[in-house]
């Protein structure tokens, strides 16, 4: 950065704050995963709280950070509309996320799990159509988001 090189910084925000707040300010840009607003379903797919990941992304808006918000697309897990409702209503009120990318769901993990010995617990979920791509493309960007959806 001090070179004049744009420096993102792609994370989960699953960080201490303590060292998040240190590694803040030397990027540009953060690229951000958001799963889940609802904790609930948040520890029973990842494993932890999203508290901690709610609290460093407020961190980075009040120090108005840019932030790129990375939301991937789990058909019949995370694309009901109470929970897109809550990520776009959330998503809002922040300063420094102007965009969103959609990653939708695909079973490229399914071999990576099968190589590392683990299970897969995704393998009956579909990628979503390109017709239930543009209607969550389109209700966000109802909300005055810039969405993109990644291929």
């Amino acid at each position: 950065r001090q070179e004049g090189i744009h420096v993102a910084l792609d994370t989960c925000g699953y960080v201490n704050p303590d060292l998040f707040q240190q590694l803040a300010p030397m990027a540009d840009l953060f690229l951000y995963d958001l799963k889940f607003l609802t904790d609930e379903l948040h520890q029973i797919y990842t494993g932890v709280s999203n508290d901690l990941i709610l609290a460093n992304l407020r961190y980075l808006d009040a120090k108005k950070i840019p932030v790129r918000i990375r939301f991937p697309l789990i058909p019949t897990i995370n694309d009901n509309l109470i929970e897109l409702e809550q990520i776009r209503s959330f998503l809002t009120t922040f300063q420094s996320i102007h965009e969103l990318d959609i990653l939708p769901y695909h079973p490229i993990g399914q071999s990576k799990y099968r190589r590392m010995g683990r299970s897969y617990s995704l393998n009956t979920i579909t990628e979503p159509s390109a017709n239930h791509l543009q209607a969550v493309q389109n209700f966000f960007q109802n909300a005055g988001l810039h969405v993109k959806i990644e291929d």
